[in-house]
């Protein structure tokens, strides 16, 4: 299985004591993308942007974004029904973060651009 952020192979976890693979599909990469993610980036982008994410205070979703989380739902499942599977987090979709900035594992929100 590929890195969905830098594209190298996702490493497999064995136990020590049998050798046998005990896990073997990555880290959610959230909020970086919808994908799995090797444990370099998981350490180095995603949970650093989790942190961001948090020391912003920033509220994704409330109560109020059910209809837009809906409209996305639906729009990602129409996309994948039709192969593609490389359609943007709900962050990028939805234009909270820029992204080209969470692919390189810098978390900026539009807001914070000038």
């Amino acid at each position: 299985m590929k890195c969905s952020i830098c594209k190298g192979e996702i490493e497999t976890h064995r136990d020590p004591d049998t050798n046998q693979i005990i896990w073997d599909q990555g880290n959610n990469a959230d909020p970086i993308n919808d994908g799995r993610c090797c444990d370099n980036c998981n350490a180095t982008k995603v949970i650093p942007a989790r942190f961001e994410m948090h020391r912003k205070k920033q509220v994704l979703l409330t109560h109020n974004d059910t209809e837009l989380l809906e409209e996305y739902a639906a729009e990602k499942a129409e996309a994948r029904a039709c192969g593609d599977l490389d359609f943007p987090s709900f962050r990028e979709w939805s234009g909270e973060v820029n992204p080209r900035q969470a692919a390189e594992g810098r978390w900026t929100y539009y807001a914070d651009e000038t």
